[in-house]
């Protein structure tokens, strides 16, 4: 090749380029997009998320992904424009008459492209440098950027460079093919990035690519190869365009290089492309693997540990091992074969009794199947050495097989890849979901996982590790030399072990040692209180800890409390039936680097809205003694110790969210919550008729009260109940199909129908009372779920094998119809009191429950418990001594929608009764059929149907069947700005919508006049009616008063009604009475209206028979 020829040729097409004032103001625009959204997101004026400062990798990598997405539109432009000069005479029209082949010409024209975009490049890392240096909390690292260009913007740029000249060399016409081009970028960032782990995504967001601050890249095969793919791909791509191009070579011979080119550089890209599969599929092999053997042994009877020793010694990358146990039959039955579980990249090197003796063993992957009888009682010493690495496919069997690997930090596209153990040089962490040590349960039952069982086990540790490493495992430490032995007081379900170069702080409080180990090369977290006086940072500390304990109603139960820095890509799965993630274990509560997760709780963001707010406080008069550390440490651990929730949107931040794909919430659990230290690690109970009981029994003790979402309802709480009108608790437990987030609900929802059933006999407080302080007497093992039934029947007289059953498996819900709610004041009396009243009806096949309270936010003991059998009416009454501004009613368990009803009183006139009585009164039934001359059609009734001007996706699938959906109070059209529904939209809400079962309505915008809802009615009589409208006056802001067209046929022909919608209307507003034939009738709703942003509401429609 002649390279002399190619710089001639890149130099007049980077001139060319530059020349072009389009392509500079893209550029130049481009370019100061990126800095204004990198110093707003990452710089410290602005920056709000923690996530996006906290590594050093997160400033460079998000400025190479925002230059991809400009480099992509440039490229674009210039491949097109490329191929229009060629099209007329330019300055490198003399150059295409040389002799030199058609590879050298593409080169340079590409070269000419790489260098423009290189020079941007160059300049967008220079600005994101300086935010990085002098304007961001973030850690500084310039090879990274370097990195980052070399690595995801070059392989970037030459791809999609090479793809363009190609589809322009079969494409002549340049608009079609800058439409092709700009889909495919479009295609790419919003469809293909999940693909097959992001194989397909040449921009490679969602692969694996951040780094950690101690261990470097999370994952640099995958990464590399993918990018190499790509790379290879677009120089053949530019190999296939030279044979392509419309010039006459110097000789037939040099066809044959950008022939070769073309053939051997794909060749390269499928071979690295099948490279990144193959690494994933490997995963996916070896875990069917691991799964088919699970479920092989899943049904074999567990021995019990209570006694295991363990001594383990690192070098590299490999371990040696052995450990002791003693094992003990407690089965009621003899054991022919003894199983153990332990990592399948663990090889056992002997496996001997206690006197020495080798005992027979098979092995199968993770299995060990020992050759041995054991009778009842009978107890077995056995020792296994044991060497090799670590393999973590074997963790979370139970998950699939997609999400293994792949995470994302929330809404951006920082991916961190996934790991669940580490046996590296310079770091090793090892959690029990590993089997790192033989263990004599698997951690899932396979086929039944929330039947998975915990084996309690004192343990004791030495491990040998060469070097300053710190070791970090439950128990008291000692150290001598390069061993450190660790010894438990309590028995415990798993131990966790971690060694690596870290920082250690420590404090004493109430004998609880309580330590910190951060990372020496990253001691963030520690440095933040480096500045609060070690009286105080104590006092503080053992605040909180009296806090959290009276919080859980009980003291902490461990010697210790240690708080772990993991790297960036450590993971730990939180299963669906389980009370917590494996990031709590008993004692250590492990969080990843820099504390990343805590999305808000950014310091200097924290500290300048501190001194914001303390000047207000001063201003106002009120001072504090309190140091920003200290009142950052209060917020911190406010924070990361309480059971929230963080939701998001997950759709990525930094393009916008064109296909609405990602418009409902997710919600994270603080997987730092140390509520399961209380709660769940120092116990498990386990029943083998109801496998789930054990996070049944966690839901009762936490579930104080209900939540917004479960009252007022969502998406979630909808499939739930729909769920559950036709299965039960038993086939959700085995229903694979369940979403994680659906199956959560069906619990709350099932345990709060447990509280009540339990409450109806006069037990629901006591019992859950008794069932703590049984958990606390019998810390550190595992409990049966029947010993506990037979101490609360022998102490309560209550049986709940008499209630658990029909509980279990019950497949339908009640419905109920509710109305005519009063607040009366009470007159006369010595005391001013209240009575509210309301008629209630349950139309369902089964008994249900319903609450009421004068407070969403009271603990349940405060709420009134009501029993109403199916097919029964009542009329219920309760006094309250204080005004009730808002009543409560909470269906619970129920086919309504919402499942809650508020009725708010404040300002508002009340009746005057004498009446004091409080209860249940029961009602006749037949007080609730319906006024025989009045005919209502609601918009969930068979009358009512629509017209669309657009065919709209009104349900989405669940289980194989499309579901109506509905939006909910946490997503009014209030709250969606302008994003109002163009489209009938069914919305959900107890106070202004009419309905019995379901209180809805749909609404949009003003269109039209193309999409008409309309009422269609059978009328008995002729005669004449009154017909109402239920009206909803709500709307958004806009000049005029909102009007309404009902179209209507009555005995004179058609009428056309106009309803002005005067703030003054409530419930139902009548437009006019009309002679009306008997038979078939209909009013229509015409989507017009006064305004373009009116709504448009369609409700419900009363025809009221005034004479025949």
């Amino acid at each position: 090749m002649n390279f002399h020829n190619i710089r001639l040729i890149a130099r007049y097409e980077s001139k060319y380029i530059c020349r072009n004032p389009v392509f500079l103001g893209i550029a130049l625009s481009g370019l100061i997009i990126i800095f204004i959204m990198q110093n707003l997101l990452q710089g410290k004026e602005h920056a709000g998320a923690w996530f996006l400062v906290s590594l050093s990798s997160a400033v460079p990598f998000i400025n190479a992904y925002l230059f991809m997405i400009l480099q992509s539109v440039l490229v674009i432009l210039a491949t097109s424009e490329w191929r229009t000069s060629e099209k007329r005479a330019d300055t490198l029209e003399a150059l295409r008459v040389h002799p030199f082949n058609n590879l050298v010409y593409i080169t340079g024209k590409t070269l000419g492209v790489g260098i423009v975009l290189l020079v941007l490049n160059l300049l967008s890392m220079l600005l994101a440098a300086g935010i990085n240096l002098f304007a961001s909390d973030a850690p500084f690292d310039g090879l990274l950027y370097l990195f980052y260009g070399v690595t995801l913007s070059f392989p970037a740029m030459l791809f999609l460079t090479g793809l363009a000249t190609l589809v322009s060399s079969f494409i002549k016409n340049r608009a079609l093919t800058i439409l092709l081009l700009t889909g495919f970028i479009t295609c790419t960032m919003y469809y293909l990035t999940d693909i097959q782990h992001g194989m397909i995504d040449y921009m490679a967001t969602t692969v694996p690519n951040v780094f950690s601050e101690v261990l470097g890249h999370v994952a640099p095969r995958p990464y590399i190869t993918q990018r190499i793919a790509f790379l290879a791909l677009g120089i053949g791509c530019l190999g296939i365009a030279a044979t392509r191009q419309e010039r006459l070579p110097d000789n037939p011979e040099d066809t044959f290089l950008p022939g070769t080119v073309g053939i051997v550089f794909p060749l390269l890209a499928i071979t690295a492309g099948a490279i990144f599969y193959l690494h994933y599929k490997a995963d996916g092999i070896a875990r069917d693997r691991y799964r088919e053997t699970g479920m092989k042994f899943a049904d074999s009877s567990p021995v019990h540990v209570p006694e295991h020793a363990i001594t383990f010694k690192q070098e590299g990358e490999s371990v040696s091992a052995t450990s002791h146990l003693r094992v003990i039959n407690r089965e009621g039955r003899t054991v022919n074969k003894i199983i153990l579980f332990l990592n399948p990249a663990l090889n056992i090197t002997r496996l001997a009794g206690g006197t020495g003796n080798e005992i027979p063993f098979q092995r199968e992957n993770q299995v060990i199947v020992i050759e041995q009888k054991l009778q009842h009682g009978e107890i077995l010493d056995i020792q296994v050495d044991y060497q090799g690495t670590i393999d973590d496919r074997i963790c979370y069997l139970d998950s699939d097989d997609q999400n293994f690997r792949d995470y994302q930090m929330r809404n951006c596209p920082l991916y961190f890849g996934k790991r669940y153990a580490y046996m590296d040089k310079e770091y090793t962490l090892l959690t029990p979901e590993c089997l790192w040590y033989p263990t004599p349960v698997p951690t899932v039952n396979l086929v039944l996982p929330c039947n998975s069982r915990k084996d309690f086990t004192r343990f004791s540790l030495s491990v040998i590790v060469p070097g300053e490493r710190t070791v970090i495992s439950q128990g008291s430490p000692r150290r001598h030399g390069d061993t450190t032995s660790f010894s438990n007081r309590q028995a415990m379900h798993g131990l966790t072990l971690c060694t690596g170069l870290y920082e250690r702080k420590t404090i004493t409080i109430d004998s609880v040692n309580m330590e910190l180990y951060t990372f020496k090369k990253n001691n963030t977290v520690s440095t933040l209180f480096k500045d609060v006086p070690a009286g105080k940072l104590e006092k503080y500390v053992s605040d909180m800890k009296e806090r959290i304990e009276n919080y859980f109603n009980q003291p902490y139960p461990y010697d210790k409390f240690l708080l772990a820095e993991t790297p960036v890509s450590f993971n730990a799965n939180r299963r669906r039936w389980e009370n917590q993630g494996d990031f709590v274990q008993p004692e250590i509560v492990l969080f990843p680097e820099r504390w990343i997760n805590l999305r808000n709780l950014y310091p200097t963001r924290f500290f300048k809205d501190g001194k914001q707010h303390e000047t207000i406080r001063e201003m106002i008069g009120f001072f504090s003694d309190e140091t920003r550390e200290e009142r950052f440490l209060k917020a911190f651990t406010n924070r990361i110790f309480r059971n929230s929730f963080h939701p998001f949107y997950p759709h990525n931040i930094f393009i916008p969210d064109l296909t609405k794909r990602n418009r409902t919430r997710v919600e994270l659990p603080n997987e730092q919550c140390l509520q399961p230290l209380f709660d769940c690690l120092p116990n498990y109970i386990y029943s083998d008729n109801y496998p789930v009981m054990n996070k049944i029994i966690f839901l009762l003790q936490t579930s104080d009260k209900p939540t917004s979402a479960i009252f007022y309802g969502n998406s979630i709480s909808l499939a739930a109940s729909r769920y559950l009108s036709s299965h039960c608790l038993k086939e959700a437990i085995t229903d694979p199909t369940l979403p994680e987030d659906v199956f959560l609900y069906i619990l709350k929802l099932k345990t709060r129908e447990l509280v009540n059933l339990l409450d109806s006999k006069n037990t629901s407080v006591k019992t859950q009372q008794f069932i703590s302080e049984y958990k606390r007497m019998h810390s550190f093992r595992e409990l049966d779920f029947n010993d506990l039934n037979r101490k609360i029947k022998a102490h309560f007289e209550v049986d709940l094998d008499s209630v658990l059953p029909g509980w279990y498996e019950a497949k339908e819900i009640p419905a109920y119809t509710v109305r005519n709610i009063q607040v009366c004041k009470i007159e006369p009396g010595e005391f001013i009191t209240y009575q509210v009243s309301f008629e209630i009806q349950n139309n369902g096949k089964v008994d249900g429950f319903i609450s009421l309270s004068s407070k969403l936010g009271e603990p349940k003991d405060k709420w009134q418990i009501y029993h109403v059998p199916a097919g029964s009416c009542w009329n219920i009454k309760k006094v309250f001594h204080e005004k009730p501004e808002i009543i409560y009613i909470d269906l619970n368990l129920s086919r309504n929608l919402p499942s809650g009803i508020t009725q708010g009183w404040i300002n508002k006139i009340m009746g005057i009764t004498s009446d004091t009585s409080e209860g249940q009164f029961t009602m006749n039934p037949r007080e609730f059929l319906p006024d025989p001359t009045e005919i209502i059609v609601d918009n969930e009734d068979p009358g009512f149907r629509l017209k669309s001007s657009k065919k709209k996706k009104l349900g989405s699938p669940f289980n194989g069947k499309k579901e109506k959906t509905y939006i909910f109070d946490d997503a009014s059209i209030y709250t969606q700005g302008t994003k109002l529904p163009v489209q009938w939209t069914s919305y959900v809400e107890a106070s202004p919508y009419y309905g019995n079962i379901i209180k809805s309505c749909l609404y949009k915008t003003s269109g039209k006049g193309d999409s008409p809802a309309t009422w269609a009615i059978e009328l008995p009589n002729t005669g004449r009616y009154e017909i109402f409208i239920y009206v909803h006056p709500a709307q958004p802001l806009f000049k005029g008063i909102p009007e309404q067209y009902y179209t209507l046929t009555t005995k004179e022909g058609i009428e056309n009604v106009t309803l002005k919608i005067d703030q003054t209307y409530s419930c139902w507003a009548s437009i006019g009475v009309y002679e009306l034939q008997a038979g078939e009738n209909s009013i229509t709703l015409s989507d017009k209206g006064v305004d373009p942003v009116q709504m448009i509401f369609a409700d419900a429609v009363k025809w009221k028979l005034i004479s025949k």
